[in-house]
């Protein structure tokens, strides 16, 4: 698929999530756009494909794909998966928490009241920008627009929610190997 060929190798992890979040914001024309999002019909065969960075065989796009596009764009750029699980409660255990996330950075998130240490429901992605009670989050899976799109985006998440609420800001010499590149 082109898309997913197209995809930058060898930048950092955040910057291939980026390429998808051009691609979503139509950088590569209007023909791909609809290919970071879950469909509604169908299964959405990029998204199916992040699975192979993981070690779940996934039942469509239905399946919660945030961990799979996360460790995704680890492979894509390091040659190597972060968590290997489809989990986002596995990068409750991934390199190491930081108080100071940097960009690019990963984000955990947990259900209220699941304190399993590495595994569980949450939602994961990479750290964009704080905002006191809130947090700029790059990820997949994450709900958007009127639609109520499960979609490749860019989206403030608040810290302690009804659902969610922050784990830990993780980080690794993985992370930040390279300069985050402009798409």
């Amino acid at each position: 698929m082109d898309i997913i060929a197209k995809a930058p190798e060898g930048p950092a992890p955040y910057d291939v999530a980026r390429y998808f979040l051009a691609v979503g914001n139509g950088e590569y024309g209007e023909e791909w756009r609809p290919y970071v999002k879950a469909w509604p019909e169908r299964w959405n065969p990029v998204i199916v494909d992040f699975f192979q960075a993981t070690d779940l065989k996934p039942e469509g796009d239905e399946t919660s794909w945030c961990a799979a596009f996360v460790n995704w764009c680890f492979q894509q750029s390091v040659k190597r998966v972060a968590t290997h699980s489809a989990s986002s409660g596995s990068f409750r255990c991934f390199g190491t928490p930081t108080d100071k996330p940097s960009l690019g950075d990963v984000v955990v998130f947990k259900r209220v009241g699941n304190d399993e240490p590495c595994s569980g429901h949450g939602h994961v992605g990479f750290f964009v920008k704080d905002y006191g009670t809130a947090i700029e989050v790059l990820g997949g899976n994450q709900i958007e627009g009127h639609e109520q799109s499960h979609m490749i985006s860019s989206k403030r998440l608040v810290k302690d929610g009804k659902v969610l609420t922050l784990h830990s800001y993780r980080t690794d010499l993985k992370i930040h190997l390279s300069p985050t590149v402009g798409y």
